[in-house]
């Protein structure tokens, strides 16, 4: 009777097919190679991806609230499987020092030549703390499919959201609204009804069968529980990731931390390789040797859409403001140094290589300057458009502080 009990536990595999209990057997070699490849290529994907919602923003017209979701989502991927690569590459070093020990000592302890209050323990065979660790490493390398998929098609839909808005001119609160009714819409059919076919479908898809696979095997809570821990982990990852990425707020001031401490790679070409992207003003260095200063704002496609505003509906307030026709884009900008208005400034259309960035640049005469320390401070009157708006309230507003740096007049 107690074999026929055990005899299923016996041919457990007995109907897997040979090729695939070989690959289980050597698990470990493409999971090795797999996770180094991927961690080598994963610490350069953040900085890909960040370049990428700051090109949805400046160069499509995005939202930047949706760019910013979409970096966050991404984000919290790249995190995650930085944290289970980096641990399953650790397990498979412990791994493979225990497999050198159980082929040093196979049969593991040797109680007769202990201390007397060491004889007393049950000690685990190498065979069998090689086979736990095996076993750990299998699962962990499997678990970021599981997190990761659900982030990129968090993403994606959002992504495809931000589309429509773009080409229906719609508020970010339509795009806001629609995303989160989706996703609540779509928990309560998996809640409701057992036979609709969006249940059946999810049921039998990949993503659920790995997630039912360790909530039975592991325990709901302690699958949960894991979860949520490895995000926790994340959270310093895509604190790190989405660093300064407000800069990009078009039409917002700088703020009282980046006015004390400036970013020197966001203003300075010299401090920032050539493929990153500035959010508002760059010349090429800091210390300036000719009477020339060469600067450059960044293009932002949502004020080239404004622009017929800017025509009709603002003529009054510009007045008000005492602000100039505004034509195009460059006349949103006011430059100063050292509080001296610069009026007579002509732009030009400029493309940086490298990052595909479009500006526009000028040269601003400074050689009435002292040598030593001088401040440059961009204004920029803008279109406000409340994103989280039921309508859209345009309105104009003036920001003094859209951009603000230093440079150093030097003798050539």
């Amino acid at each position: 009777m107690q074999e026929d009990i055990n005899l299923p536990e016996v041919d457990k595999r007995a109907n897997t097919p040979e090729w695939l209990k070989r690959l289980q057997d050597n698990s470990w070699e493409p999971e090795i190679f797999i996770s180094g490849i991927l961690l080598a290529f994963i610490f350069t994907v953040p900085t890909h991806v960040y370049q990428f919602a700051v090109k949805l923003i400046q160069d499509s017209g995005f939202s930047y609230f949706g760019a910013y979701l979409v970096l966050i989502y991404t984000a919290a991927t790249i995190n995650v499987f930085k944290i289970f690569f980096i641990t399953h590459l650790t397990l498979r070093f412990f791994w493979a020092g225990l497999l050198g020990l159980s082929y040093a000592y196979p049969e593991g302890v040797n109680k007769s030549k202990l201390f007397n209050i060491a004889k007393s323990f049950d000690y685990i065979k190498p065979i069998d703390m090689v086979l736990r660790i095996e076993k750990l490493c299998s699962s962990t390398f499997a678990y970021p499919s599981f997190v990761g998929i659900y982030g990129v098609v968090f993403a994606g839909y959002l992504i495809l959201l931000l589309f429509i808005q773009l080409w229906l001119k719609l508020s970010f609160l339509y795009v806001y609204v629609m995303f989160m009714a989706s996703l609540l819409l779509f928990a309560l059919l998996m809640l409701v009804g057992k036979n609709n076919r969006i249940r059946k479908w999810f049921g039998s898809s990949m993503t659920s069968s790995i997630s039912a696979i360790y909530q039975s095997n592991m325990g709901k809570w302690t699958t949960m529980g894991y979860t949520f821990i490895i995000l926790a982990l994340a959270i310093p990852g895509i604190s790190g990731d989405i660093n300064n990425f407000m800069l990009f707020l078009n039409n917002s001031n700088l703020n009282s931390e980046e006015l004390k401490w400036s970013h020197k790679e966001y203003f300075y070409t010299e401090n920032r390789e050539a493929d990153i992207r500035f959010p508002r003003t760059n010349i090429p260095s800091e210390i300036v040797e000719k009477n020339y200063l060469p600067l450059s704002v960044a293009h932002y496609e949502e004020d080239e859409l404004s622009m017929p505003n800017f025509s009709i509906t603002y003529a009054k307030s510009l007045d008000t403001l005492n602000w100039q026709h505004v034509k195009n884009p460059t006349d949103l900008y006011r430059v100063y140094i050292n509080d001296s208005l610069f009026s007579t400034i002509k732009w030009v259309p400029t493309m940086y290589e490298e990052s595909n960035q479009k500006a526009y640049s000028t040269l601003i005469d400074i050689s009435t300057l002292p040598e030593g320390y001088h401040t440059v401070r961009v204004e920029k009157l803008l279109e406000s458009l409340f994103p989280f708006a039921y309508k859209y309230t345009p309105d104009i507003r003036l920001r003094k502080n859209w951009s603000k740096f230093n440079f150093i007049k030097i003798k050539s």
